[in-house]
């Protein structure tokens, strides 16, 4: 985890910004299930034949909701794209800076591709260090929290299922993640830096390939190694849509669990029956939060790996 304790080194001077950027992200998550809960409430309300009085502060929400979910969203993409590229702008001015110090005499052992993989492909990965690491699990815990004080709200005992459901939903989805794309991960990372190593010495010795009459031997040297890549990029989509999958089935469990606490609530009349669509709708809204944590194990072991790589290129002293 030392690498991900140094990345975090990259963001501090940010953190005013990422504060900012983490309020507008949970403001649209909030926006959304509000705009779920309101619009049950209207039509769940208006069956029942009411003033229309009695839903009007509903009616103003889902048009409050609807305007800030877009209006939220916006500035949220806005600026969590500014920190992503003044990260990544600190970190090529951070390689760039090491490297010029280090290069001719420490990089002897280095092929120039690696180099070359570090200045381009490694650094592009830890653009979604921020959004896709850092974000969506500090979104999902306020979420969370969100969530269970309106259900406490509602009834008392609806609290815990809300709790308990969303954590274990957000863990297992993280845990699932992890299990299936550890080992895939490093092995992309790895075959993609032999790619890069093998693409500049073939250009550096492409004269030298002419005259030797060795074009063939490289193509199936490129073939090989295309393959190997290939095979991983596929592998490693098949196990993010499992895990896709399975997190699903998670998540529809906790949704059947709430579902059936909340009919059996109202079926004993603890709770007034237009809470049911109310509960439900919001219950489905909220998986919007837990669908970037499928993805979030894989940008994180691209980031962890891609630091490691980098940081093992400059990790030396300057003489």
């Amino acid at each position: 985890m030392k690498g991900f304790y140094r990345l975090l080194n990259f963001l501090l001077p940010m953190s005013k910004w990422i504060l900012l950027s983490l309020v507008l992200g949970f403001a649209t998550i909030f926006c959304n299930i509000g705009l779920m809960g309101a619009a049950a409430y209207i039509i769940a309300r208006a069956s029942e034949h009411i003033s229309l009085s009695a839903i009007q502060i509903a009616i103003v929400g889902v048009r409050f909701f609807g305007i800030s979910r877009g209006v939220f969203r916006y500035f949220d993409r806005l600026l969590s794209h500014s920190i992503n590229f003044q990260l990544i702008g600190k970190l090529r001015i951070w390689f760039y800076t090491r490297i010029e110090q280090l290069i001719p005499g420490q990089m002897d052992q280095h092929r120039s591709g690696e180099i070359l993989a570090g200045a381009v492909s490694d650094i592009k990965d830890l653009e979604n260090f921020y959004a896709r690491v850092i974000t969506p699990p500090i979104i999902a815990l306020f979420t969370t929290i969100s969530l269970t004080i309106f259900a406490g709200n509602v009834h008392r005992t609806l609290w815990p299922y809300y709790l308990l459901g969303m954590v274990i939903s957000g863990l297992a989805t993280i845990l699932l993640g992890f299990l299936l794309n550890r080992c895939e991960q490093e092995n992309k990372i790895e075959c993609r830096g032999w790619f890069w190593s093998l693409l500049v010495d073939t250009v550096q010795g492409l004269p030298d390939i002419i005259a030797f009459g060795a074009q063939e031997t490289t193509l199936n040297k490129y073939s090989e190694r295309n393959k190997s890549y290939n095979r991983i990029q596929f592998n490693q989509s098949f196990l993010i849509g499992v895990s896709n999958t399975a997190s699903k089935l998670i998540w529809q469990a906790f949704f059947i669990i709430i579902l059936v606490v909340v009919i059996s609530l109202v079926s004993n009349k603890s709770i007034m029956g237009y809470f049911l669509p109310v509960l439900v709708l919001m219950t489905l809204a909220s998986f919007e939060v837990l669908q970037p944590l499928v993805s979030l194990p894989y940008h994180l072991n691209t980031t962890l790996q891609a630091e490691k790589k980098l940081y093992k290129l400059v990790d030396k002293e300057v003489t």
